[in-house]
Formats: structure tokens, C-alpha cells, sequence
């Protein structure tokens, strides 16, 4: 019984993440934050404020798109930037978890 409501939830679970990565541009913008965090990082090689500093400019950068945007007669979407800063969004939540441990 419990095995088949966890595969029931993880089946609409991901179906669910699928359609919002499908609707608009997520997928793009996913990608595209993952790879801003990931040079930044790399610039930066990695210490606690590469870490921040990389987060900043991924959030700016996911701002800025979605002021393109609005100002091009579209709509703010803040999904959108959550989805471009999910790459950053782990990586913080990973190293205050280590940190703090």
C-alpha cells in the first residue's frame, strides 16, 4: 500500500515538473543559470563569497531576462528565475549544510 502511493506521487510529481520545465522557456533558463553559476564559480575558484558572488549574478542576470521580457510586451515570471537559479539554489543549500555540520 505504501509502495503504491510513494509511486503514485513521484509519477505526478514528475509529470507535474515535467510540464512546468516544458511551458515557457524553463528549460533554457535552467540551463542558462546553471552556466552562469558554474563560470562564475570557476572564476572565483570556489571560496564562500565565489559562492555569493556567483549567486548575486546568476539572480541578476535571471532578473534582467525577465525585464527583457516584460518591457517586449511580455509578462514577469518569476518561475522563470527560479528555474534559472536552481543551480545556485542547490549549491547554496549544499555548502550551509556542510558548513554548518
Amino acid at each position: 500500500r505504501i509502495k503504491k502511493c510513494l509511486k503514485e506521487f513521484f509519477i505526478k510529481l514528475f509529470s507535474n515538473l515535467k510540464e512546468w520545465f516544458i511551458s515557457s522557456n524553463r528549460w533554457i533558463q535552467l540551463i542558462a543559470g546553471c552556466v552562469i553559476y558554474l563560470i562564475m564559480i570557476l572564476i572565483y575558484r570556489g571560496s564562500w563569497s565565489a559562492i555569493l558572488g556567483a549567486y548575486a549574478a546568476t539572480l541578476i542576470v535571471m532578473l534582467a531576462g525577465e525585464y527583457k521580457d516584460k518591457a517586449y510586451k511580455g509578462k514577469w515570471d518569476w518561475k522563470d528565475i527560479n528555474a534559472g537559479m536552481l543551480c545556485g539554489n542547490i549549491a547554496l543549500i549544499v555548502y550551509l549544510v556542510i558548513t554548518i555540520i
